[in-house]
């Protein structure tokens, strides 16, 4: 891969969302690049002040229980619209690390 492949992919590398041969590509252009490495440290950090300066919604009660309620009577009609992804995650869950936890565990690539 390179820088041109790995700016297109970075925001679904860092989502968890890649299939293993694309993510395997990627992670061997970042280990050596260190313009696209800086640029994917620099995603992280921003993704980690936004989650920590963003703003949190309460749920008004009133909302809450109508949602419940609903949910509720789905159930016990029987519709058998999971909502559960088999286990495995919403990203199909190779190893259960995202890159993002590998990254700020080990400090990069």
């Amino acid at each position: 891969m390179n820088c041109e492949g790995t700016m297109r992919w970075l925001d679904a590398y860092l989502d968890g969302e890649l299939e293993l041969t694309r993510r395997l590509g990627l992670e061997a252009h970042l280990a050596a690049c260190f313009t696209c490495k800086t640029a994917a440290e620099e995603a992280v950090n921003f993704e980690s002040w936004l989650r920590v300066n963003m703003p949190v919604y309460e749920t008004p009660p009133e909302l809450k229980a109508r949602i419940q309620a609903s949910l509720r009577r789905e159930f016990k009609s029987g519709s058998n619209g999971s909502l559960v992804s088999g286990g495995r995650g919403l990203h199909g869950g190779d190893s259960g690390v995202s890159p993002l936890a590998r990254l700020g565990r080990d400090g990069g690539f």
